[in-house]
């Protein structure tokens, strides 16, 4: 594979040209950063690491946003895919083979095997910074590969990186990423030989060098010469403003890098990678309202607590806190009196501040807290539940298709790649498979849709049977069991098949039979035990007639 210095310049061209047009975007990323948490940073991909300025801890902030922002990424990392429990599972496509208890068994061992994958390589620790930006900046990206045989998972701020996304298949292909590494940094990483001449004659151990990181199809640009390898994506790494060759060229047949939108079509603009309309884009202006309420409410506490002298007439009076104005001669002196009403100044805090908590989802996350004492019967707050998650849907959706769906996809490939399935007596390929999101969050989604309308039928029933026994039969328990427990995702294993229910079924009328003739014989036993001992009871009478003193004796009349 040879590329060249002039093929990097075209793509650096490439590169600070989705910089140019990203541009705005991040300036409203800031401002969400500023106003809803400050320690998003300065998002300059143009700074070295050390030149990243922290927010300012002296000024007055309303953190009310900020704290909705946080319980919605925690809230919906512990509901989609928390650490302490499963949050996708893995069926076979064909109804036969996802009867077949083999490969069952060994798609179950495959889970854990990428269970364990995530608890080792710390890809729970990556995905709520990703789920913070993803519901304040309206994306979230991440990158992962694969290191010395193991896979890793790593969080890469928004700021930090440029997409582009195909039009057709809605999928992001195009990936830039901005990375500063210190000269022995990117020595260990891509070598000493390919250093540019700019680094290798660095003196300062801690300066940091900047490089971009290419990831595309490899049919995306013709004029990269990528003819000594069919990867189905290419990678390219160069020192950036450095004239030299780039330091990595590789590649990989597995995209390893997302980035999910917060939308599936953003702005009308078909190839726009980045999300709109996310919370944090739609709340941060209320956040700057609230931050300016909180600063007037108490610029006005201290006012009235420490009110301004109040000068003679026709002067205008230099209202700040314990202010002192100089009087005329002859001039009185008296505290300014503040009379006025700023309660609605309050009132308009509580509008936002219930806007925000909805835009957050807030009372779904904190519902025990939320509505403590409000919801008094199990209906209400079923009913309540029902309503959030079923406006959740659209970004669920996205979640699944553009974040959970690649991470397991990826993740599947390389552990196969890395042997991790060799001891499998199943051949089956990942393209075979359906993912199954059994997350706390996607499992209510599919139980509003579908369990709660069938719950509620069943419980018309039962009662209709009340009156008419035979609508019962109207009803395939089996079927329900098995569409609950699909829709509960309980254990699999208390469930049999057809085949052992059918079984089971069997020899349970084969023993009731048995019993059935048991019982029939110890009936018959006990009528014949009671035929015998009256038949006996009547032949003792007769005998003892016949011998009475008083046998043959005729009486006369």
């Amino acid at each position: 594979m040879a590329i060249l210095k002039k093929d990097i310049e075209r793509l650096e061209q490439i590169y600070k040209g989705l910089k140019t047009q990203r541009e705005p975007l991040v300036r409203m990323w800031r401002e969400i950063g500023q106003m809803i948490d400050p320690f998003y940073g300065e998002m300059n991909e143009d700074s070295k690491p050390e030149q990243v300025v922290l927010p300012d801890l002296n000024e007055l902030k309303d953190g009310t946003i900020g704290y909705y922002s946080q319980v919605f990424a925690t809230g919906l990392y512990g509901y989609t895919c928390s650490s302490k429990s499963d949050f996708f599972a893995l069926r076979a496509e064909d109804e036969e083979k996802a009867e077949d208890d083999t490969i069952t068994k060994e798609l179950q061992a495959r889970q854990r095997t990428m269970y364990k994958t995530f608890a080792s390589s710390g890809f729970y620790s990556t995905v709520l910074p990703f789920l913070k930006s993803y519901g304040d900046l309206g994306s979230g990206a991440m990158m992962m590969g694969v290191k010395d045989g193991t896979i890793y998972y790593e969080h890469v701020p928004s700021y930090q990186c440029q997409a582009l996304k195909n039009p057709y298949t809605g999928d992001v292909e195009l990936f830039f990423r901005s990375i500063w590494l210190t000269k022995y940094d990117a020595e260990k990483a891509f070598g000493k030989d390919k250093m540019p001449r700019e680094i290798k004659e660095s003196k300062d151990p801690l300066e940091y060098h900047r490089f971009i990181q290419m990831i595309a199809p490899r049919d995306r640009f013709d004029f990269l010469d990528i003819s000594e390898n069919d990867y189905k994506y290419v990678e390219v790494v160069w020192a950036y403003g450095c004239t030299a060759d780039p330091v990595f060229v590789g590649g990989d047949d597995y995209r390893r890098f997302i980035v999910c939108p917060w939308s599936g079509q953003s702005l009308g603009i078909s190839d726009f990678a980045w999300g709109t309309g996310a919370p944090g884009q739609r709340q941060y202006m209320a956040a700057k309202a609230m931050t300016t309420n909180l600063n007037d409410q108490w610029k006005s506490a201290r006012v009235m607590a420490l009110p301004p002298i109040k000068k003679t007439e026709n002067i205008a009076p230099d209202i700040h806190p314990g202010g002192f104005i100089d009087i005329p001669a002859g001039g009185d002196i008296s505290p300014m009196q503040m009379g006025a009403d700023l309660s609605w100044t309050v009132a308009t805090a509580q509008r936002l501040t219930a806007m925000a908590k909805s835009d957050y989802f807030v009372d779904f996350f904190l519902m025990l807290s939320q509505y403590q004492g409000n919801v008094n019967t199990a209906t209400l707050a079923q009913g309540l539940q029902n309503e959030q998650v079923n406006m959740m849907t659209t970004m669920l959706d996205c979640l699944s298709r553009g974040f959970f769906q690649p991470v397991i996809e990826y993740t599947y490939y390389k552990l196969q790649e890395l042997g991790k399935f060799a001891d499998s007596k199943v051949n089956i390929d990942f393209s075979e498979l359906k993912i199954e999101y059994i997350s706390p969050l996607y499992l209510l989604q599919i139980q509003s849709a579908t369990i709660q309308p069938t719950t509620g039928l069943m419980s018309d029933v039962l009662q209709m049977a009340n009156v008419d026994p035979t609508i019962l039969h109207y009803i395939n328990m089996p079927e329900y069991l098995r569409v609950k427990a699909d829709a509960t995702n309980a254990d699999r294993r208390i469930i049999r098949t057809d085949k052992e229910a059918q079984e089971t079924i069997r020899l349970m009328n084969q023993l009731n039979q048995q019993a059935a003739s048991q019982q029939i014989a110890i009936e018959q036993q006990k009528a014949d035990a009671q035929t015998t001992a009256a038949n006996a009871k009547v032949e003792q009478v007769e005998g003892n007639q016949n011998t009475s003193k008083f046998a043959g004796v005729t009486l006369r009349r």
